[in-house]
């Protein structure tokens, strides 16, 4: 398996398996139809999916209304005003999960604009979940999760665990994260 697949399970299942009703899905990714198979497993949610290229993201965020998405996943670092864009556009309850960056400036960027703004690690890949409303951990809908079939990485204690950092990290970013 390799890194790419590690991620685009990370990033789809972690916020579809923490949303409590995830409908409408904001996503940006050159590999669109990874996400798609993905997405594909959730039999039991009629998921509606707005895809957009990585280079087309800038233009494409900017079209659509506030309040249009429960859930986007970003597959890129994302700066400030694509943390505020992200954030007007998600629902409410809406969440986000995206790229990271090793000096956590995404990171800082996201709890700007979120509630909740918390790293996670994918074999050893950072990642990112920007909350509204519900926590990552917490909220996860463990049902939801362990019905997932043919994965090959994520399952309800990865989920958990990917969360749980060294103590290194969470101070350097104990003044900014929101969890």
């Amino acid at each position: 398996m390799n890194n790419s697949n590690f991620l685009i399970e990370m990033l789809a299942h972690v916020p579809l398996s923490t949303h409590k009703e995830p409908k409408n899905i904001f996503l940006v990714s050159d590999q669109p139809e990874e996400y798609i198979f993905q997405f594909s497993k959730y039999k039991f949610l009629n998921l509606d999916v707005e895809v957009s290229s990585i280079d087309d993201f800038n233009n494409r965020i900017v079209e659509f209304n506030n309040e249009t998405f429960d859930v986007a996943i970003i597959e890129k670092n994302i700066s400030n005003i694509d943390s505020a864009h992200i954030s007007r556009i998600l629902k409410r309850d809406g969440l986000v999960s995206a790229i990271g960056d090793s000096n956590f400036i995404s990171l800082k960027e996201l709890a700007k604009n979120f509630r909740i703004a918390m790293p996670y690690i994918a074999n050893n890949n950072i990642l990112l979940f920007g909350s509204k409303f519900y926590h990552s951990t917490a909220d996860i809908n463990l049902q939801r999760s362990d019905l997932l079939e043919d994965l090959n990485y994520y399952n309800s204690d990865i989920h958990i665990s990917s969360f749980s950092l060294p103590n290194y990290i969470k101070r350097e970013i104990s003044s900014f994260v929101k969890n």
